[in-house]
């Protein structure tokens, strides 16, 4: 039976519950895994979109940000278009994070996956689908998320269909600049178009195009490949 559970939860010692101090919304929260140092960890790449008022300035920003290099789980932060004017509108933010302490691992060992994602008001909220779960999963998740902090709201959709906009996951910009690029014809040899010309027409810095075409293009791939579209193992 497939399931659907929207989860709202105050991670402990998790930078998210900076949130509320800071006055942030994080937008997506988008989940990889990979190996760093012979470390499993959760590579975390968080669209970060600043929701603040007029009297919450750089100073708040960089604040948050230096807040979140001292948490023991997050071992990196690398923070893109630092220099950007557009800075209230949003800034993309990579952590690298012990994957053993991620909400991820969690889902992961139930086979589940996330459909939506954000971070707001000292909280992480989630809808997770798991296509392949019995209520006994679901009562075991729930039981493993009451250690790792408060759950806020924990509502369970039974029979849940499949979202129909989960396809190879791409957030809004990643799907903007591949459709872009393609049309464009950057991902023709010789290309049709250069990153630079690209990122001009889309209005982002060079090194955040490239930083979506990557992400897209991997999650584009793995979707191809674990549905099946590919007989890759041949």
């Amino acid at each position: 039976m497939a399931f659907r559970v929207d989860l709202s939860i105050e991670h402990n010692e998790d930078w998210t519950m900076l949130t509320e101090e800071f006055d942030i919304t994080v937008r997506t929260l988008d989940y990889s895994v990979g190996q760093l140092n012979n470390k499993i960890v959760n590579v975390e790449m968080s669209n970060v979109c600043y929701s603040l008022g007029a009297e919450c300035g750089k100073d708040n920003i960089l604040n948050f940000i230096d807040k979140i290099r001292r948490y023991k789980n997050v071992f990196k932060v690398a923070v893109l278009d630092k220099h950007s004017p557009r800075s209230g509108n949003g800034r993309n933010i990579v952590t690298i994070e012990d994957y053993r302490a991620s909400i991820r691992k969690l889902v992961d060992e139930k086979i589940g996956f996330f459909t939506s994602t954000s971070a707001f008001g000292n909280a992480e909220h989630y809808t997770i689908f798991f296509p392949f779960a019995n209520y006994k999963t679901i009562l075991g998740l729930r039981e493993e998320l009451r250690n790792e902090g408060n759950i806020l709201s924990f509502k369970v959709y039974r029979n849940a269909e499949l979202p129909l906009n989960v396809n190879a996951d791409l957030t809004p910009r990643e799907a903007q600049a591949l459709r872009k690029g393609w049309s464009g014809g950057y991902f023709n040899y010789p290309k049709g178009i250069n990153l630079e010309k690209l990122s001009s027409e889309l209005g982002i810095t060079r090194s955040t195009l490239d930083f979506h075409i990557r992400n897209g293009v991997r999650k584009s791939i793995k979707y191809l490949l674990d549905n099946g579209i590919y007989n890759w193992q041949t």
